[in-house]
């Protein structure tokens, strides 16, 4: 169905571009598209199941699911975020390397012959 429509469509978005769709600045805020994958849809449940199974399979996004359904992307990038089973976040954490040891900190040893003395509280005479 889409190979007998599609080429009418792009020329007709094309024409609608070029003779409808005026360009004021040279940046273009407007565009043409039809949207034939409806067409192609299966019903409401099947495509949500779809969308779950990728979802949960870590190869879509949240935005990726709302691009496919011709909706804006979450804000401040929460739907760029990919999930991944449990099972996977285990076997990389296995691959990691361990965190390096912190390095030990040298006792510090008195210079020549002098001891140390046990500090005393000010004002005290040492004489308990």
């Amino acid at each position: 169905m889409t190979d007998c429509i599609r080429p009418w469509l792009v020329r007709l978005e094309q024409s609608i571009r070029r003779d409808i769709i005026q360009i004021g600045d040279g940046k273009r805020t407007l565009f043409t598209e039809f949207l034939v994958d409806g067409l192609l849809r299966g019903d409401l449940a099947s495509r949500y199941q779809a969308f779950n199974t990728g979802r949960q399979g870590g190869w879509l996004s949240a935005d990726d699911i709302r691009l496919i359904e011709n909706m804006n992307p979450l804000p401040n990038g929460e739907g760029k975020v990919y999930w991944a089973p449990q099972q996977v976040q285990n076997a990389l954490a296995l691959l990691k390397p361990p965190a390096p040891a912190p390095a030990p900190v040298p006792a510090v040893q008195p210079a020549g012959d002098q001891q140390l003395q046990p500090a005393t509280s000010p004002g005290s005479n040492g004489t308990g």
